[in-house]
């Protein structure tokens, strides 16, 4: 659940959760209408999701310690929408590539070089090429 602004506002502003069995609650990944399949704009939503994300943990008194984690989080959901970009509509794609570059320049860049210095070479590749960019190399 770490890709999911909820829960990390839940981690950096609550002072006590619980975490509960939800019987019957099930997860719809395989589901033709679930998120996870469509091609269209939605797609795109966990970009202002992850803005968001970084705004809240850039405010955090934790932040240093948080937000490496968080640009990490959020590299590594390009990476995976990217590696999907070919089943988008192709306008999608276009604004899938347009908007993750512009992402990845609005990160905080020292935070950003160091997390693609750790990453695979094949993911930090591909972010590289689209933050210069905004196209894969």
């Amino acid at each position: 659940a770490e890709d999911r602004l909820w829960i990390w506002r839940l981690h950096l502003r609550a002072r006590t959760f619980a975490a509960l069995s939800l019987h019957g609650v099930f997860y719809r990944r395989g589901v033709t209408t679930s998120l996870t399949q469509i091609t269209d704009n939605r797609q795109l939503d966990f970009i202002p999701s992850y803005d968001l994300l970084l705004a809240d943990v850039s405010e955090d008194a934790e932040a240093d310690r948080f937000l490496p984690k968080a640009v990490r989080t959020y590299c590594a959901m390009i990476a995976f929408h990217m590696g999907k970009a070919e089943k988008y509509d192709p306008a999608v794609a276009a604004r899938l590539r347009a908007d993750v570059g512009d992402a990845l320049r609005r990160m905080p860049q020292r935070v950003l070089d160091e997390t693609l210095a750790t990453m695979d070479t094949r993911r930090s590749t591909l972010l590289r090429s689209l933050r210069e960019t905004g196209r894969t190399a």
